[in-house]
């Protein structure tokens, strides 16, 4: 299918007052892939209460995202949270994704921000220290522990001193949905990973306990800020506000 068709015909099952900030919207198998579901609405209020979210943890660090210089998303899939950076003057947007798909919808129809592909593995291509704040929504949650590993230091390379890293993350909302033996792995403190062979797609299923987090995932960071899941509308993941040290 044509992506402006897709685009245009996706749209218009959204209503007037869910699309406020007049871009486009994805292609419907696009938007399923990033959210197991192709409907526009949850798309754009999940995608709109992220960024909320984001906006408010930052400020309460003294750190309005107005005042940054470059931000980026990783793992941008199809842009459910980084349109709203199209609202926000002051950073420069970047965006990056493994799936060349998603990367080719937001260069056509996002033209604010700046849109790369990368790998399963590291690295990126970006300098090092080069973003004051990158966040990563719904990628922890299917990487297996030694990718999640090689990319926190890599996202910490790129990170200036000072610079804030944003991880969402299934934890103990979660717990209910493991089985036994994954229960006492993580109530043990250890992370779970489900169909390691699918690290990077949705096949893999990644959960964190707090503690993990704060004591193994967070090294080279610190934990400035924890929101649990269901503490706030449409986040269903805990979200995990870091400092780089």
């Amino acid at each position: 299918m044509n992506s402006s068709v897709a685009s245009t015909s996706s749209q218009d099952q959204a209503t007037e007052s869910e699309v406020r900030d007049g871009l486009p919207i994805p292609p419907p198998e696009l938007i399923d892939r990033v959210a197991c579901t192709p409907d526009v609405s949850w798309y754009l209020q999940f995608g709109q209460a992220c960024f909320q979210t984001m906006r408010e943890v930052l400020e309460k660090q003294g750190a309005p995202i107005e005042r940054m210089e470059r931000v980026l998303e990783f793992g941008c899939g199809c842009a459910r949270v980084f349109r709203h950076w199209h609202q926000v003057t002051g950073p420069v947007a970047y965006g990056n994704d493994r799936d060349p798909q998603m990367v080719t919808w937001c260069q056509q129809f996002l033209s604010f921000g700046r849109f790369s592909l990368n790998e399963l593995e590291p690295p990126l291509a970006y300098e090092r220290e080069t973003f004051d704040f990158v966040y990563s929504v719904a990628v922890f949650t299917h990487l297996s522990e030694p990718l999640q590993r090689r990319w926190m230091n890599e996202l910490r390379r790129i990170l200036k001193p000072g610079g804030y890293l944003l991880l969402s993350t299934h934890g103990a909302s979660y717990r209910h949905t493991l089985d036994p033996s994954e229960q006492e792995l993580f109530d043990a403190g250890c992370v779970v990973v489900r169909d390691e062979d699918g690290a990077g797609t949705n096949r893999c299923g990644t959960y964190h306990p707090e503690s993990y987090i704060r004591t193994k995932l967070a090294q080279g960071f610190q934990v400035v800020d924890f929101i649990p899941a269901h503490t706030r509308e449409f986040i269903y993941h805990d979200i995990s506000l870091l400092s780089k040290s």
